[in-house]
Parts: structure tokens; C-alpha cells; sequence
């Protein structure tokens, strides 16, 4: 039997932001097509994946500068998935895979609306399975707004919160006090 050395045991990993993956939208999102690369990672027995920060891009359009740890990027939200749910009429998409440049600029004028709909739409359904974590959100939107934060230049960009709440990981729900 050969000796065990620091190399009997490789492991392949990848440096990739979901933002990076391929969708019809213009930006990669944690979505049908971030789980079917997931799915793909184990067929070819990747067993390493390391990300940058999920959380909102804060000052210097930076993942590592955001205004909360606990709040996700809703540039990471699914339009697909707010439809599948209920919350978005027919998301508007490119036809093809977009594999292009992310346009982060034009996101406000792309993106926003869609996840501003979808957000309304959730204040407005009081049955929906994602209304118990509004509380939360509502707070930390509050608590932002008074003391000037990442909110304020967009004016109602915290509905977009309540969103990224709902779509987010269920294992986190309800970790912290409301």
C-alpha cells in the first residue's frame, strides 16, 4: 500500500460569482440556471466553489463595502422565480442566454422596475408564504432611511429588499429575533 501524501486526495474548485452565470436576463441570478450549474459542478466532481459576497454592492460599487451583512444583492433575485410565484406578470427577458458584459448601469432601468413590481405585489398578498419576514425588513429599511444610508439616493429601492427576503435561503429565516 502506497503512502498517503498531500496529493492523494485532489479537489477541483472554481472562483465564480452568480452574477457571472449565463441567463436571460442581464445579469446572473440564483435562479433555474445558477441550481443547473450547481448540478453540473457535482456531475464533474467539483467539490470546491468559492463566491464573493452575496450582500448589495456598498461604497465603490463594492461587495466587501455593503450596508448590511444579512441583506442580499436583489440583482441576484430571479424574475422567473417572482413569476413562478406570483409576483411579477410576464418578466421581461432577452429571448436568448445572456453572455455578454453585465450592464450594472443600466440595471436601475432594466431590473428595478420588475423587482419594484414584484415587491408591491407582495405588500399587497397578505397570505403570501414570504409576508412573516416584511417585518424584518421594514425595520432595517426604516432604521436605514432615518440614519442615511444606501436607500435614501433611491428613493423606494428598500421594497427591493423584500424581495431578496423572500427569495433568499429558508434556513435563515427566522435566525434573529423580529
Amino acid at each position: 500500500m502506497q503512502k498517503p501524501t498531500p496529493f492523494s486526495r485532489r479537489e477541483l474548485g472554481i472562483l465564480l460569482h452568480p452574477t457571472s452565470l449565463y441567463n436571460h436576463e442581464d445579469i446572473g441570478t440564483l435562479g433555474k440556471y445558477a441550481y443547473e450549474f450547481v448540478d453540473w459542478l457535482e456531475s464533474t466532481r467539483v467539490s470546491l466553489w468559492q463566491i464573493l459576497p452575496l450582500t448589495r454592492n456598498g461604497r465603490y460599487n463594492s461587495p466587501y463595502f455593503s450596508y448590511s451583512t444579512f441583506a442580499g444583492n436583489p440583482w441576484l433575485v430571479d424574475l422567473e422565480t417572482l413569476h413562478g410565484h406570483g409576483l411579477l406578470p410576464r418578466p421581461i427577458l432577452h429571448s436568448t442566454l445572456w453572455d455578454h458584459r453585465i450592464p450594472f448601469g443600466e440595471l436601475g432601468k432594466t431590473k428595478l422596475p420588475q423587482l419594484l413590481t414584484a415587491a408591491d405585489n407582495l405588500l399587497r398578498r397578505k397570505n403570501h408564504p414570504w409576508r412573516p419576514r416584511l417585518r424584518r425588513v421594514r425595520r432595517f429599511a426604516g432604521l436605514a432611511e432615518r440614519h442615511g444610508s444606501l436607500f435614501r439616493p433611491q428613493g423606494r429601492l428598500w421594497r427591493t429588499a423584500l424581495v431578496g427576503m423572500g427569495a433568499g435561503c429558508q434556513e435563515l429565516q427566522g435566525r434573529l429575533p423580529a
